[in-house]
C-alpha cells in the first residue's frame, strides 16, 4: 500500500497456489529500499525475509517463530 492505503499491485491466483510463492515474486518486481513491508503471517518465509534484508526494507510480519541472530528461523513459540 501506499501512504494514502491504495495497493501497490493485487493479484488474484488459484485457490491452491500458497500466498508465499505469489507474494515473493510479487515482493521481487517492486522497489523496497527503505520501506517497510506489512504482511501477514504466511509471508514470514526464509525467502521473503532474505530478499527483504537484501533490499533493505523493514518487515513488519507477525510471527510465531523465534529467529537467530542471522534471521534464519530456530524454534516456533508454541513448541511445535
Amino acid at each position: 500500500m501506499d501512504a494514502l492505503g491504495n495497493p501497490l499491485r493485487l493479484e488474484l491466483t488459484a485457490e491452491q497456489r500458497h500466498d508465499s510463492v505469489v507474494g515473493y515474486e510479487m515482493l521481487n518486481s517492486i522497489g523496497l529500499t527503505q520501506k517497510q513491508v506489512l504482511a501477514d503471517w504466511d509471508y514470514d518465509t526464509n525467502r521473503i525475509l532474505k530478499l527483504l534484508k537484501e533490499q533493505e526494507a523493514a518487515p513488519v510480519i507477525p510471527s510465531t517463530v523465534e529467529y537467530s541472530e542471522n534471521g534464519t528461523k530456530k524454534s516456533t513459540k508454541n513448541g511445535i
